[in-house]
């Protein structure tokens, strides 16, 4: 038995998902000030895509006491106006099945259903590992309207499994 599956026979361990999810969101207010453009999101903002081009991490900054993401106006090619081209911030969404903070982190309560994950090998594809998947599903309290303006589709999630375990007194 693994030590995943031992901490979950425990009557009193909690099962905990993460789902650390990147999705697409259209930055379509831009201020300009000396050059610079800044938009603003509530999300944690891990890229920017200019008309589908990634820029390198060191060609904006993104603030997050402010919610603010910034860029020199020649990122944004000729014209240099963000307003008249497509953005997009990758934002980093960081969502679980129960409220729960980790590495600084928090985790919003939103997972309600994991997809059915399942893994084989067939011989014949000489040995390589098939896995089988399904949807992830979110429930909304009403917390998550702002969420839905967000561009999912493509969107790259990792699951992590785990276990609260009980304390020890």
């Amino acid at each position: 038995m693994s030590a995943i599956a031992e901490a979950l026979a425990e009557p009193r361990t909690r099962k905990v998902v993460l789902a650390v999810v990147d999705v697409l969101q259209r930055l379509t207010f831009w201020t300009e000030s000396a050059g610079d453009w800044t938009s603003s999101t509530p999300h944690e903002v891990v890229g920017l895509r200019v008309s589908g081009q990634a820029l390198d991490a060191a060609d904006y900054t993104w603030n997050r006491a402010a919610g603010t993401v910034t860029a020199a106006a020649e990122q944004f090619g000729a014209g240099a106006d963000p307003r008249r081209v497509p953005v997009h911030a990758v934002v980093r969404l960081r969502l679980a099945n129960l409220p729960k903070t980790l590495g600084g982190y928090q985790y919003r309560p939103a997972v309600s259903r994991l997809p059915d994950l399942s893994v084989r090998v067939e011989p014949r594809f000489g040995g390589l590992a098939q896995v089988g998947g399904g949807a992830l599903e979110l429930f909304d309290d009403g917390t998550l309207a702002d969420l839905r303006a967000l561009d999912w589709d493509g969107a790259e999630v990792r699951l992590y499994l785990g276990a609260d375990l009980p304390r020890l007194p």
